[in-house]
């Protein structure tokens, strides 16, 4: 699922550490099952779940500071 596809109310679980996110409010088996995995794959990290408005704040600045 892609950024574009959420819309502004999503919550979203971001991982610091990676800088990964996976969306939180699933209704399917599918994503809830890899929302599990995503938990997983990143236990131990610095983990938080955020709105997507925020989200979209903290790629813009990651954004910003990969450039020289």
């Amino acid at each position: 699922m892609s950024l574009s596809d959420l819309n502004l109310e999503s919550r979203v679980r971001y991982c610091f550490t990676c800088r990964e996110h996976h969306i939180v409010n699933v209704n399917d088996y599918k994503t809830i099952q890899s929302l599990n995995f995503f938990e997983k794959e990143h236990r131990g990290h610095r983990t938080q779940v955020i709105d997507y408005k925020e989200l979209k704040i903290i790629l813009a600045t990651q954004q910003s500071s990969k450039k020289w």
